[in-house]
């Protein structure tokens, strides 16, 4: 059976939090700290692993939540996330950092406003975080992973942006402390153009954040409410789904566009050849659909192979539709063809109905 959770019923429990949770406690405030009975608060600190797209762009959205938080002093305690006692984060005062191996790429998020410090080594930036997220290439994360987890402090929570879920949370589960608070991430949003100078803090925007836990090492409500106050600051919908159901979701939805996309390209480019007038009569649907394949290979490769199983099952489904589709028209079927595209159509606008139910910020 699919177990997916998604909008109030994540936030409210589900997944991600023990039955009858509330995101609402994420607001409960610190216990006074001082002889005045005030709270010694601090903002949280967002260390960043890997400035690509995803990493410079969630800098950029983090960054701008910061600048634009409206915080009334008189009621700040009322914003708080207790952290240990005697020391609390208040959502929406973020500082970040960034550490990547490429030369120049800190120089450049710097410029670009996408982090307030560069970290020159992943040990560094893992001990100062409350909450590190790898964004590392799909590939890569594991490792990455393992190696900052030598130097982070018990109170952070770690993350990624790996693009499938299951082969890095297995990894992970042998070979990561059980003292690391490790929540399995996915934010379902990218664009054709790649690296810091393609960061957008709009990125994430309306978009949904998969997250998957650790099958049997279950993270703390303090880590996941963390994240989940990340998430929800730079525009995104956190979505709890198991690792194994993210992948096979992925493979269908998000891996088998981009190699459709590159089909329909070498299609029409052999085509093109014995037929010059295609790229003068190319329009927006075409475009449109070979969007994503304008990415350098790299990065969509690298989550290919990784989904391999499941892409190929999205690939024989595909094929399976295309014959049918084939065959009919062959045929002259025309009610069938009609057939197939209104249940096509009707599964879309159902899909719009269903994400309309749970909106930003519900």
């Amino acid at each position: 059976m699919v177990t997916v959770h998604t909008g109030r019923e994540l936030l409210n429990g589900g997944l991600l939090g023990e039955p009858g949770a509330s995101y609402s406690r994420l607001l409960e405030s610190c216990a006074p700290t001082s002889p005045g009975g005030a709270s010694q608060c601090t903002g949280v600190t967002v260390g960043i692993a890997g400035l690509g797209l995803i990493g410079g762009s969630l800098g950029m959205a983090l960054r701008r939540a910061h600048r634009h938080a409206n915080y009334d002093q008189g009621n700040h305690d009322s914003l708080h996330v207790c952290d240990v006692p005697g020391h609390c984060v208040a959502p929406g005062r973020w500082h970040v950092l960034g550490h990547d191996v490429a030369p120049g790429v800190g120089e450049r998020a710097l410029a670009l406003g996408a982090i307030d410090e560069f970290v020159p080594t992943l040990g560094g930036l893992a001990a100062r975080a409350d909450i590190l997220v790898v964004a590392a290439p799909t590939s890569q994360v594991a490792a990455v992973v393992l190696e900052a987890a030598r130097y982070v402090a018990p109170h952070t929570v770690v993350t990624d942006c790996g693009s499938v879920k299951a082969p890095i949370i297995q990894a992970l589960s042998q070979g990561l402390g059980s003292d690391v608070e490790f929540i399995g991430g996915h934010p379902m949003a990218g664009a054709e153009a790649q690296g810091i100078d393609a960061a957008t803090p709009d990125l994430f925007k309306g978009a949904r954040w998969a997250l998957s836990q650790v099958p049997g090492r279950p993270a703390t409500r303090l880590a996941r409410e963390k994240l989940e106050t990340l998430i929800q600051a730079v525009g995104a919908i956190p979505v709890g789904v198991e690792a194994s159901e993210h992948d096979r979701a992925v493979a269908f939805c998000s891996h088998l566009p981009y190699v459709l996309a590159v089909a329909l390209a070498l299609t029409c480019c052999d085509a093109g050849k014995r037929t010059p007038a295609l790229e003068l009569l190319a329009a927006r649907s075409f475009w449109d659909m070979t969007r994503i394949a304008r990415a350098l290979p790299e990065a969509p490769l690298d989550y290919c192979t990784f989904n391999k199983a499941y892409l190929l099952q999205a690939l024989d489904g595909l094929r399976g539709s295309l014959d049918a589709l084939r065959n009919a028209l062959s045929g002259d079927e025309r009610d069938r063809l009609c057939s197939m595209a209104s249940a096509a159509r009707e599964f879309l606008i159902t899909m719009d109905y269903q994400r309309c139910l749970t909106p930003p910020g519900s």
